[in-house]
């Protein structure tokens, strides 16, 4: 974290600041002389900048109120942190108007009165005070958990932010994210899920004080800002103290829930002297925290929005990239390692970007993941992908091609009718098109995933479930689902030759697809002894670099020409 904002930098920011605001501020002297106005206050006394800094505010003085109503308010602010109140004021044209008026004392790294801020607001302006048994607006409040929506939030942080700059004090925004939230509406209903959000905002706000704010800004992200802090171990300890509560399991419908978060910090001045910039830098933290195993909580750092800067260009440049149909398929080839052939191929994206060459894809597969871009990419190499197979059909390679489908594409209503007409498109019979699809994009809606393979089935395509052994891997599906192969993920084959269970997983695989009358296809096989094994297993697939790298088109079009080339006992080839 960054060292504290110097004084006299922290007042130029925050004037800055106050130039965009709606609301009029005034900065004067310990002996009432203005020495700053914004805009708004120009606009609401229609004096200009120029004519008020200088004088006091008896410029705009009214004579609605006795010398006794402003002699109780010096009294005030000589005695406490402040005035509030009402307060009637005349505008250049003569013309009296009614204000809303805070007054806070601005204090320096010692303690000592240095300056006075006002904050004048027309009435209508300001939030209203509750009486008791009146509902507050439903624009204002989540009607779900009863918590301030985001708005008011950024309105009344405002107001903290201005007090801890008159205070010389700091402010925590802790930005909270529910982990795996998704996961309680997908398999137990929205109903539960919406009754699970009200407990942990009930949870939430019984812990903030009084000073504190707490909101709902979307879905399940919260965001508290903690008032007058220490300094960020403090802010630290309170987020430690939110995740200590969601340890304990809620409950709801005789359903025991364990939830966890993501909690990201930022502390006024230090990472910013706005609402925005603080909100913002702590939501950044927190995704950090989802990028990192075994932490919980984490304080912003400037290095995080460097990151943050690097990952939006990346986004872009992916963007681009999709416009300039810079994605293209590499073909790693399967083998019968019995009678050593070509039995088909996979289909992997690439990225040949322009200046940079090919982009590794641990770079960018995540984020399109993410952000949904993975589907038009996945289309794009698909179309690719089947109007190559066809050229090699026409040559006389009948080889069926798999093609991964992402999550976010699966889950596309279109998705059949799209496969459809990419096969019409580039002449491809179905039968040479197989799609691999995760256990993860077919578990939570069940009756979904049947409709979608059956849907593709229909058209005569294969189906092999991607990544077998890490999702759930559960028989009833097994039989549920129309699916031809079952893919065992890399990471059992990586350690099968060294780990007896392991290579017992892999076995047990191979005997469970037999025996439900599907093919299995051990992908990453890279040494003799990996491929010994499911040989003596009796998988007749194997994919892996035992026999040949994922390569470019016309790379692979001269391996299928040459075919399977020996290899030697390390797995490379001859």
């Amino acid at each position: 974290m960054a060292s504290r904002i110097p004084f006299e930098q922290l007042i130029s920011s925050m004037m800055a600041v106050f130039d965009h605001l709606s609301e009029g501020i005034i900065i004067t002297d310990t002996e009432s002389v203005i020495q700053y106005v914004n805009q708004a206050y120009c606009e609401i006394t229609g004096y200009s900048s120029e004519e008020l800094i200088g004088q006091t505010p008896r410029i705009v003085r009214s004579d609605h109120h006795s010398p006794e109503f402003y002699q109780a308010m010096l009294e005030t602010l000589r005695t406490e942190q402040g005035w509030e109140g009402q307060i009637w004021n005349r505008r250049k044209n003569g013309e009296a108007f009614l204000q809303n008026l805070k007054i806070a004392a601005r204090r320096d790294e010692a303690g000592e009165v240095v300056q006075y801020i006002g904050i004048y607001q027309l009435p209508g302006a300001m939030d209203k005070e509750l009486e008791p048994g009146e509902s507050a607006p439903a624009f204002d409040y989540d009607p779900l958990t009863g918590l301030p929506v985001r708005t008011v939030f950024m309105d009344r942080l405002f107001q903290v932010l201005v007090n801890a700059f008159s205070a010389n004090t700091r402010v925590a925004i802790l930005y909270i994210d529910l982990d795996r939230f998704n996961h309680i509406n997908e398999n137990l209903g929205y109903m539960v899920g919406d009754a699970i959000l009200k407990q942990v905002a009930d949870m939430f706000s019984k812990r903030v004080g009084k000073r504190d704010i707490i909101s709902r800004f979307s879905g399940d992200e919260f965001v508290v800002s903690l008032s007058q802090i220490d300094g960020p171990a403090q802010a630290d300890a309170f987020a430690k103290e939110l995740l200590a509560l969601l340890e304990e399991p809620l409950v709801e419908e005789e359903q025991y829930i364990h939830l966890g978060a993501s909690i990201g910090i930022s502390i006024f001045p230090d990472d910013g002297d706005n609402a925005e910039e603080l909100v913002r830098n702590a939501q950044t933290a927190m995704r950090r925290v989802k990028d990192t195993d075994g932490v919980q909580s984490l304080m912003f750092n400037a290095d995080m929005n460097r990151n943050l800067s690097d990952m939006l260009t990346l986004e872009n440049d992916i963007r681009w990239a999709i416009r300039q149909e810079e994605f293209e398929p590499f073909f790693q080839p399967k083998v019968d390692p019995f009678s050593r052939t070509i039995t088909g191929m996979e289909s992997l994206v690439r990225w040949n970007h322009p200046e940079e060459g090919m982009v590794p894809p641990g770079r960018f597969i995540g984020m399109t993941e993410e952000n949904g871009l993975i589907v038009p990419i996945g289309y794009q190499v698909l179309r690719a992908s089947c109007r190559h197979n066809k050229e090699w059909l026409d040559k006389g390679y009948d080889l069926a091609m798999a093609v991964n489908i992402a999550a976010a594409q699966f889950a596309q209503e279109d998705l059949v009718e799209r496969i459809a007409d990419i096969l019409d498109e580039t002449g491809l019979p179905a039968r040479n098109l197989e799609l691999e699809i995760t256990e993860g994009a077919m578990i939570g809606d069940t009756a979904m995933a049947v409709e979608r393979l059956n849907g593709l089935k229909e058209l005569g395509i294969q189906i092999a479930l991607d990544d077998f052994g890490t999702g759930y891997s559960s028989l009833s599906y097994l039989k549920k689902f129309p699916i031809d192969k079952l893919k065992i993920d890399q990471s059992f084959i990586r350690n099968m030759h060294e780990d007896e269970a392991d290579s017992s997983l892999v076995y047990a695989i191979i005997m469970m697809g037999r025996t439900l009358g599907l093919k299995s296809v051990a992908e990453g096989v890279e040494l003799k002894e990996q491929l010994d094994i499911v040989m003596k297993y009796g998988c007749r697939e194997i994919q892996g670099f035992y026999f040949a790298k994922p390569m470019p088109a016309e790379e692979f079009e001269a391996f299928l020409e040459k075919g399977v080339p020996e290899a030697d006992a390390e797995g490379t080839s001859a």
